[in-house]
């Protein structure tokens, strides 16, 4: 909930900023919200729609003021289904209905969206990893609202000093540009710590859920990923043309699938 009213407040400053925009109708800034509402990740999207709910509720029992007018927001939604074929087509949805702030869900469907936003100069704004393939001088509309990669700079000296014991890990990552961007953060904080990363692994989320990383017997299937090197290792549906590897041969640290399972 904090971090829709902080992407809703960071919205409203940068209203009065945007020219050469056209209004759905007077007096509302229309926030086009590409979230997730249907598909695996559904629970996700549908939790930051009730954020953002509550969060135009209490903006709208006020109302806001730009250049002494008072506006109220207005929120339409898009299901992209975690799919950036179906965020751009809602993208393009957006833009004939007139459309020009965009609130996206996840960087998988957003980093797509980029070169479309910027050349259309809509605001878009991410919940979502990312790096400067999607905000950078270069996309001066595009802003993420959520440390979400970031946390590792956290997260990892953490570990480092409470586990100091722990030497190898494991990352488990959606395989899309969100799994991406953080494997390549998490990777390299372990790395300046000392530790050695034996696997990266794609949860397959796109795909359809995770329950071939995690099955109730062995240690699961994953394929190498061209993007990330031999030794990344992601899973993939078959037909893809990735080599399967089996996981059942990685060192594997207690936990791993959540279960307690060494």
């Amino acid at each position: 909930m904090q971090r829709v009213l902080i992407g809703l407040a960071s919205l409203l400053l940068l209203f009065s900023a945007v020219t050469g925009v056209s209004w759905a109708a007077p007096k509302e800034l229309v926030l086009g919200c590409n979230f997730i509402l249907s598909g695996p990740a559904a629970t996700l999207g549908i939790a930051t729609q009730r954020g953002a709910e509550h969060a135009a509720e209490v903006i709208n029992s006020t109302g806001f003021k730009v250049q002494g007018e008072q506006y109220v927001l207005k929120l339409e939604y898009f299901d992209s289904k975690y799919l950036p074929a179906e965020g751009m087509s809602n993208l393009e949805k957006m833009l004939n209905h007139g459309i020009r702030y965009i609130f996206t869900l996840s960087s998988g469907v957003s980093v797509p969206l980029v070169e479309r936003t910027n050349m259309a100069k809509m605001l878009q704004l991410t919940d979502g990893s990312g790096a400067d393939h999607l905000t950078s001088p270069k996309y001066p509309l595009s802003f993420r609202v959520t440390p979400n990669n970031e946390t590792a700079y956290a997260v990892y000296p953490w570990l480092a000093k409470k586990y100091p014991q722990i030497k190898t890990i494991a990352n488990i990552n959606p395989t899309d540009e969100a799994g991406f961007t953080e494997s390549e953060t998490r990777v390299r904080c372990a790395k300046n710590l000392g530790m050695k990363s034996i696997a990266n692994g794609g949860h397959g989320l796109l795909s359809g859920g995770n329950e071939d990383n995690c099955p109730q017997a062995g240690y699961g299937r994953f394929w190498v990923h061209p993007r990330s090197g031999p030794g990344a290792l992601r899973q993939s549906p078959p037909g893809s043309g990735l080599q399967r590897h089996d996981a059942g041969q990685l060192p594997r640290p207690r936990g791993f699938c959540g279960d307690g399972r060494t």
